[in-house]
């Protein structure tokens, strides 16, 4: 209630700290925008209310657009306030945009830098690691465990993919491994997103 009501006791003016402060604990892009706009609408009221004299149209117009301002900032905070005070709610798809990401971004930084990758230990979820790869698995060096928690990949295949592995020193590529393994064209297709082939 207090923090919705920050708007109005400051007629507007610290109604940017006020959306700032939801834009970062929603992660909202929009309420980030708003506090921008706020702030705008805060500076251009205190800029117009002081260039010219008391009743000059200036002024009224900065009287007029701070108070505007304020109401419709005061309304806002009530509206999200409940939000704000919850926090942000982490949906399944949420959590499943957020793994593509990083899936993305660990790729990226595979490829580009590959040594990093290795110090961060990208694809090894069986090595302690406080970075977020977005769950990609290493097939070249994880334990057999660990290739189980690709799709399509049951204990048995995992058992033969670290026999051919071990006897080759590692794959290439999917389309190598179901060469190597006799499976059939896009039998691991499921499994194509997460893993990925260190040399």
């Amino acid at each position: 209630m207090v923090w919705a009501l920050v708007p109005l006791a400051t007629l507007g003016l610290a109604s940017v700290a006020t959306f700032a402060y939801a834009a970062i604990r929603l992660r909202s892009r929009s309420l980030g925008f708003c506090a921008a706009a706020y702030g705008l609408a805060a500076f251009a009221f205190l800029y117009l209310s002081n260039i010219g004299p008391d009743s000059s149209w200036q002024s009224n117009l900065g009287v007029g657009l701070g108070l505007t301002s304020t109401a419709i900032a005061t309304g806002h905070a009530f509206a999200i306030r409940q939000r704000v005070q919850i926090g942000q709610i982490v949906t399944a798809e949420d959590k499943a945009r957020d793994a593509l990401r990083q899936r993305g971004r660990s790729r990226k930084l595979l490829a580009d830098n590959p040594q990093l990758a290795e110090e961060l230990k990208i694809g090894r979820p069986d090595l302690d690691t406080d970075f977020d790869d977005g769950g990609l698995i290493d097939v070249n060096h994880v334990p057999e465990e660990y290739l189980t928690s690709l799709p399509g990949i049951d204990t048995v295949l995992a058992h033969k993919i670290i026999e051919v592995r071990d006897s080759i020193g590692g794959f290439d590529s999917l389309d190598d491994m179901e060469v190597l393994l006799g499976l059939p064209p896009q039998r691991l297709d499921s499994a194509r997103d997460r893993a990925i082939f260190v040399r």
